[in-house]
């Protein structure tokens, strides 16, 4: 049997409750790090479903909006329990005589905001552990009531320091800042996850070192060949790379280049070398047949199995994208090899 869903709609700043709506053709995705998109389309033809659309999303007639694209939030519920919040940052109706009034709804989870948001004053670290940068960011980008979307930090320091000044002149956003905090050797991984009931939520920036999950935590769902409904394997050396940095902070995968693979440069001067071969595995599979399956739990390790005679992708992956699509009851799973731990 799908699952459940309820889609209620709140401010952003407050997490004050608007209205609920029941969407068809809902697909929300969560992504360790960056975004995940929200797309959702209403048929609003009761008065009633009018109404509830109207409270979220009002007809801007003049005047700052009580609500609408981006002042709403969507908290997506799934048989009860809290699995995602996006920002709604763009609405488009439509009608087109055959199939009445359309009501098409754009976002993306709360790690967008911090795209939305440049800094406007200089932020000085001077051999600081990296997490506390990122959670000084985060503080600093909040420090004032229309700027607070209530993220709390949280996370266990790295051990890794780093020196960074951001200075306003650069004109470049917290999300960015963070993306490139992040993938600096030795780095770090982030998402941004709401939990709560129904009636009071709190949202949490969530670190890891080196990687979100446990790292020698054993896989808890697994995933064969009775059990997936698709699945592709994507295998490059497009962005891959054996020598990457520049200058003293050249960095080289030596075991490739002992075992015969050319030198393949990546001049970048805040990423560590990766593996040549970027390899990424997506599995489609129905969602109530892994009950394990949550998008708070993006870096946790799965086991796959497929019984294919011409290739088998090993055992080793964990995930790090999960697409719901809610109207079908699947979910799409973003893959990668896992390097540590065990399955």
């Amino acid at each position: 049997m799908a699952g459940r869903y309820r889609y209620l709609f709140c401010d952003l700043l407050t997490d004050r409750p608007i209205t609920e709506l029941d969407l068809a053709e809902a697909g929300f995705e969560r992504r360790i790090g960056r975004p995940g998109r929200f797309r959702a389309v209403l048929h609003p033809r009761e008065a009633e479903t009018v109404r509830r659309v109207r409270a979220a999303f009002p007809p801007a007639h003049g005047g700052p909006a009580a609500a609408g694209p981006g002042r709403v939030v969507c908290h997506v519920y799934r048989d009860g329990e809290l699995w995602g919040s996006y920002i709604v940052w763009s609405s488009v109706s439509s009608a087109d005589g055959s199939d009445g009034p359309r009501l098409a709804l754009y976002g993306a989870s709360l790690e967008s905001y911090l795209y939305r948001r440049v800094i406007r004053r200089e932020l000085r670290f001077d051999d600081v552990d990296q997490i506390a940068i990122a959670h000084d960011l985060i503080g600093a980008m909040q420090e004032v009531p229309h700027e607070d979307i209530g993220l709390v930090p949280a996370g266990r320091l790295s051990g890794v320091h780093r020196t960074r000044t951001y200075s306003p002149e650069r004109t470049v956003t917290y999300g960015e800042c963070l993306a490139e905090l992040a993938a600096a050797p030795d780095g770090f991984e982030y998402r941004i996850s709401t939990y709560g009931n129904e009636t009071r939520r709190h949202r949490e920036f969530v670190t890891g070192h080196p990687r979100l999950g446990a790292l020698d935590a054993p896989a808890r769902t697994e995933f064969t060949s009775g059990n997936v409904l698709a699945w592709s394997y994507r295998d490059s050396a497009a962005a891959g790379s054996t020598r990457s940095g520049t200058g003293r902070d050249t960095f080289e995968a030596r075991s490739h280049l002992l075992a015969g693979w050319p030198a393949l440069d990546r001049a970048s001067a805040h990423e560590g070398p990766c593996v040549a071969n970027a390899r990424a595995l997506k599995l489609v599979a129905p969602l109530d047949e892994h009950p394990s399956l949550h998008p708070d739990r993006l870096g946790e390790r799965v086991r796959v199995q497929l019984e294919e005679t011409w290739w088998d992708p090993g055992p080793r992956w964990r995930i790090v994208g999960m697409t719901i699509t809610a109207h079908t009851g699947r979910v799409l799973l973003t893959l990668e090899e896992d390097q540590i731990g065990t399955v």
